[in-house]
């Protein structure tokens, strides 16, 4: 009697470390399953700081050539006066044909004049400012008075994937001109 008693000690205690094993076996699984949810959602959110960088990235190349449009035309309106700087529309991209950076394919981020339906150009004239460094004119003997002319700069930047990355930036520069 002494050995069948001890056979079903064994029997039990065989039994309660299977079922030990199969819970710290699921918990296990469990932890494994938590964690590769935390992953995608990691890879998730990176995805869409890398989509919302790139969109800021772009806006920032369609700054830049806001800035090249004033320097190249800039020249030209210098003979026509201050009024022409406030007629000063300038070509530039728009959202029915933004401007691809890259390759040009359609994997590559754009940029183009901001969406908003207030925003009439791209580029556009605020007004003269203080008068421009390191240039001394005086009005004494009627030569022109050199200012900074103003500019507002509004353009949009949107990465290659469709979505809610899309980056506005708002910039103001400007470009040594003489008043007359």
């Amino acid at each position: 009697m002494r050995s069948e008693s001890l056979r079903d000690r064994k029997s039990r205690e065989r039994g309660t470390a299977l079922l030990v094993s199969v819970l710290m076996l699921s918990m296990i699984a469990l932890i494994g399953l938590s964690s590769m949810d935390t992953v995608m959602h990691d890879r998730r959110v990176a995805g869409f700081q890398s989509q919302a960088r790139t969109a800021l990235y772009a806006a920032d190349a369609g700054v830049s050539w806001g800035q090249g449009i004033i320097y190249q035309q800039i020249g030209a309106l210098a003979g026509e006066g201050v009024a022409a700087l406030y007629d000063f529309d300038p070509a530039f991209p728009t959202s029915g044909s933004p401007h691809v950076l890259g390759d040009g394919s359609s994997t590559q981020p754009t940029f183009m004049q901001e969406t908003d339906p207030a925003v009439t150009q791209a580029v556009d004239y605020l007004g003269k400012a203080e008068a421009c460094e390191d240039w001394v004119m005086s009005d004494e003997y009627g030569s022109a008075q050199w200012r900074e002319a103003l500019f507002d700069i509004r353009v949009e930047g949107r990465p290659a994937v469709s979505g809610n990355a899309a980056r506005h930036i708002q910039a103001v520069t400007t470009y040594c001109y003489p008043f007359q």
